[in-house]
């Protein structure tokens, strides 16, 4: 996302406003409850990447909303999506924009289908988890995919104004010579630029510094760098690394074959403390889940269960452009009266809702 300009995107117009959209996640829960005091809130849960990174998009009730610059017509979306009968599912969606407005194609097996007039709600996610199997790193980096942070830890170093600058190799970033990156991200040493910090230039006194508050040791020789964390400085300024393996607060969101949502959510901070997406993969399939996605990572991750803050952000965040929301509906059906669970987003002033059959979407799992 361009932060300079920090414009939002509503079907293809920018949204330089911000006033009445990013709000606090009480005041999300509370307009929702007052629209519709019918309903039980189960669970609450961050939506924060939305508008803030690539990739992340949501679409609502014919609606899409990105980050500027997102080439949303040329990607493929894995996404979690409520349908208009209330079915929850985990698929990848393509989006075109037709005359009429923005088509919804559910893609697979190399075909595509139009599910415009089945789709409620569809908020995208990074897909971790594919018919029981946890995808790769390497399959993560080159899928769907916005932010190495995530995958590798990356020191920082913040300027005196306080904006963080994260160390960026540009041999490491070369998207012309892939293969250096893809060594990185399986734990093999490669020989990448020092001094550079997303465009700060920095001493070889500032980065060691950064290096060793982020975990890492300077070895003696190119020779001696023999576990992720270790690295040497060559003579010239550049480094041969293994970088460390990140771990991440996220919370991750599986749907097992009933169409049972499962929600976990874990602690942590960015590249510090937490689970891998790896781990988290495992996680949510040991709870019964075949797909599933990484819906938040970092400051963004919050699980309310029952108005209980069971897992409070670590940055202490109050404000959120989108959270979801897990409740349950009373629905009369013919003579009887059942209860259902909802998949509800809340974005802004916009809510949407996914009507489910009794037990299609479940309470989230917190872990």
């Amino acid at each position: 996302m361009d932060h300079s300009k920090g414009a939002w995107v509503v079907d293809g117009q920018p949204v330089q406003d911000r006033s009445g959209v990013k709000k606090r996640i009480s005041d999300h829960i509370r307009e929702y409850q007052e629209a519709n005091p019918q309903d039980r809130i189960i669970g609450v849960f961050g939506n924060g990447n939305l508008f803030a990174n690539d990739w992340f998009i949501t679409y609502v009730h014919g609606k899409l909303f990105h980050r500027q610059g997102e080439p949303v017509e040329d990607r493929v979306y894995s996404c979690l999506v409520a349908r208009q009968n209330g079915m929850v599912t985990i698929e990848d969606l393509q989006f075109s924009h037709e005359p009429s407005g923005w088509k919804v194609w559910a893609v697979s097996g190399g075909t595509r289908r139009d599910i415009t007039q089945e789709v409620s709600v569809a908020t995208y996610g990074q897909r971790v988890l594919q018919e029981e199997v946890a995808l790769s790193s390497e399959e993560l980096l080159y899928g769907q995919f916005s932010n190495l942070r995530h995958l590798l830890v990356l020191p920082g170093i913040r300027s005196p104004i306080g904006r963080e600058h994260v160390f960026s190799s540009q041999e490491l970033l070369d998207h012309d010579h892939p293969d250096r990156l893809r060594a990185a991200v399986r734990g093999e040493a490669v020989r990448a630029g020092g001094l550079e910090f997303s465009g700060l230039t920095v001493s070889a006194e500032q980065r060691d510094e950064a290096f060793r508050a982020w975990g890492y040791t300077q070895v003696e020789s190119e020779d001696h760098v023999a576990n992720r964390g270790e690295y040497y400085v060559h003579d010239d300024g550049s480094m041969t690394i293994k970088f460390k393996e990140s771990v991440n607060s996220l919370t991750v969101v599986g749907v097992d074959p009933q169409g049972q949502v499962i929600v976990a959510t874990v602690p942590g901070r960015t590249s510090r403390e937490g689970v891998t997406f790896q781990e988290a993969a495992e996680l949510i399939k040991a709870q019964g889940a075949h797909n599933a996605i990484v819906l938040s990572q970092g400051g963004d991750v919050f699980l309310s269960y029952h108005g209980n803050d069971i897992v409070p952000s670590w940055s202490g965040r109050t404000f959120m452009t989108s959270v979801v929301l897990v409740v349950s509906k009373a629905q009369t059906q013919s003579p009887l009266s059942s209860t259902s669970s909802d998949l509800n987003l809340r974005l802004g002033h916009e809510n949407s809702t996914g009507s489910a059959p009794p037990g299609a979407a479940g309470p989230p799992q917190p872990t």
